[in-house]
């Protein structure tokens, strides 16, 4: 029963013309290849000390106030370098060659370390090694396997990589990816701050009355980032910020429950509210607004799930939440934003007291639909089954939550969840712009005439969903 497969056919490579073979073929191998050319460009301008090892990733802009490149700054040792290049370089080299070369996809390889460490390395190479051999030896190729398992993959083996170093172990081969992109936010961050961030005084903690419906709303659709795209000059004009922008931008919500969403979270005044996390930048700097709404106006425990390990460039990892926290505090006391310094103040506190919490289930970054949560994670299946509500954010959980599959768009939401609808998982909303050839949940006969607006609208990031699920016992949301 958990380990069936949908009855639409999954999303692969080797579909012709299809995002998921254009993806293999050129956004992936772009991809590593930028890792080379920014670890080239880090190589040939900055100092070289002899005895000085890579900065660990997130470890010095979380814990200052300096500027946000200054980890990426540090100088390097030869011997660090040159490990760089003969393991990192060297090794990503041939992934590329052997991705649009559709050759088999490898195994992954267990430390040869007895340690503690070591054996949950090891298991979780089992785990992974369990999911490449279940498909089919035939179609274990690079653009012949299912598209998200193969993307997982390649992030999976980056890891393994990494890993393999002495000097490099802990380094985030995207983080200055991750941390330009919210220094390309700052007007925005600046504007949703002043907007939305000011302390909140009237009717007391957990009193609904506090709560502005508007205001949520608002926050919601500005969490709907259509930003992948983006030039960090150009970040400013197109962040869903402002009631103008939320205005001119609602037509390309193509599925929008937003009113049934807000429902629910208003009904909502204790227990514990679950954000799964997309990007870092600007996207979590929303959902950091999000958050700080609901805890200021109910009783609620908040629950921010990110990634153990860097994952599809932009996710947000446990240092890039602290980088967040450390940037928004630079930044409101450079430029005397007093609400964003006083809410950093706030998030810590709250994080402190696990008021606030941060997580990073190791099902995240597996090669899993969600299909697969009640047998390879029934303890974070609990944890969601016994939430209020759960926020799931981005593209990527959108495919796994309908198994990445070429269903008819009109399939019921239910429908393409699969085991999963069975369970008590707990409300939810998928908040995701279009970047993938599924979509589930529209009206009879939309996708058709999105299609004759713009033949790309599944891919290019222009239209978004904001699509709740009511839990098993509650009533299905009709399409809006």
């Amino acid at each position: 029963m958990n380990d069936k497969l949908p009855s639409a056919p999954l999303l692969r490579g080797s579909v012709p013309e299809s995002f998921a073979y254009y993806t293999i073929k050129d956004r992936l191998p772009v991809i590593l290849t930028k890792i080379i050319d920014r670890l080239v460009r880090r190589f040939h301008l900055q100092e070289v000390a002899p005895s000085t090892a890579p900065a660990r990733s997130g470890t010095n802009s979380s814990n200052s106030n300096s500027s946000s490149n200054d980890s990426l700054d540090k100088p390097i040792s030869a011997e660090a370098i040159a490990e760089a290049k003969q393991v990192i370089m060297s090794e990503i080299s041939a992934l590329k060659y052997a991705m649009v070369r559709d050759k088999p996809i490898e195994l992954l390889s267990a430390s040869s370390e007895s340690t503690a460490s070591a054996a949950m390395h090891a298991n979780d190479v089992d785990m992974w090694n369990s999911a490449l051999l279940a498909v089919d030896e035939s179609q274990r190729t690079w653009f012949r396997a299912p598209w998200l398992l193969i993307e997982c993959y390649m992030y999976r083996l980056l890891r393994q990589t990494v890993q393999r170093t002495t000097n490099w172990k802990d380094f985030d081969l995207f983080e200055s990816e991750k941390q330009a992109s919210l220094e390309g936010s700052v007007a925005s961050v600046l504007q949703l701050a002043s907007a939305v961030l000011a302390p909140h005084s009237a009717g007391g903690l957990g009193a609904p009355a506090t709560r502005d419906r508007d205001l949520l709303r608002e926050l919601i659709q500005s969490d709907l980032s259509l930003l992948v795209h983006a030039k960090h000059d150009e970040m400013h004009k197109m962040q869903v910020s402002g009631k103008e922008q939320l205005a001119a931008s609602h037509g390309n919500i193509i599925v929008n429950h937003t009113e049934a969403v807000l429902d629910k979270l208003l009904a909502i005044n204790d227990g514990t509210i679950v954000f799964v996390l997309d990007n870092a930048g600007f996207e979590l700097f929303a959902d950091l607004c999000l958050a700080d709404h609901i805890s200021q106006t109910t009783g609620c425990t908040i629950v921010f799930e990110a990634k153990a390990y860097p994952w599809f460039v932009s996710d947000t990892t446990f240092a890039d939440f602290e980088y967040t926290l450390s940037e928004c505090d630079r930044l409101g006391k450079s430029k005397s934003n007093d609400a964003l310094v006083q809410a950093v103040a706030r998030w810590r506190s709250w994080l402190a007291s696990g008021r606030w919490q941060l997580r990073a289930d190791p099902f995240w970054t597996s090669p899993f639909p969600y299909w697969r949560l009640p047998s390879q994670a029934p303890q974070l299946l609990q944890r969601l089954s016994e939430a209020r509500f759960i926020f799931f954010k981005g593209d990527l959980n959108y495919r796994k939550m309908v198994h990445d599959a070429a269903w008819p768009t009109d399939t019921p939401l239910a429908d393409a969840m699969g085991p999963l609808a069975a369970t008590d998982v707990a409300p939810f909303v998928l908040l995701r712009t279009c970047k993938s050839d599924t979509a589930v949940g529209l009206a009879p006969g939309q996708g058709t005439q999105l299609g004759q607006i713009d033949k790309d609208w599944m891919v290019n990031g222009k239209f978004g969903m904001i699509q709740f699920f009511a839990g098993r016992s509650g009533v299905p949301v009709a399409s809006e």
